[in-house]
């Protein structure tokens, strides 16, 4: 299960509904970009500490970001954060590639500065 693979222990309510019968299913969205004045989201995120693997699921992530009409991405991390390994889900899957975390930083600016475009506050 992918509860026994995190890079580390998660909060405590993290811990407890991983701990939960596997016949349950629950997860946590990992990042939501918001707009910092009206609040809507922007764009998912998930996550996992980069350990060279090829996949993690995200079917989940995808499914509602397809259903908000938003970008949705992978992001695999190294720990300090020096380099990411990203891919996009939505709206359209792409290929894995490799940015510095400032390249990630002007995408939340983009996002934010985009959506100001049309922000109701």
């Amino acid at each position: 299960m992918a509860r026994h693979i995190y890079h580390s222990r998660g909060d405590e309510f993290n811990e407890w509904h991983r701990s939960l019968v596997d016949k349950i299913a629950a997860l946590d969205i990992d990042l939501v970009s918001i707009c910092h004045k009206c609040y809507e989201p922007l764009c998912l995120y998930e996550t996992a500490f980069d350990k060279d693997q090829t996949h993690k699921a995200t079917t989940a992530t995808r499914r509602l970001a397809e259903r908000a009409n938003l970008p949705s991405f992978l992001i695999f991390y190294n720990v300090p954060v020096t380099r990411l390994r990203v891919r996009q889900l939505t709206p359209t899957l792409k290929e894995e590639r490799i940015i510095k975390p400032y390249t990630l930083k002007r995408y939340f600016i983009k996002l934010q500065e985009d959506h100001m475009k049309e922000c109701h506050k």
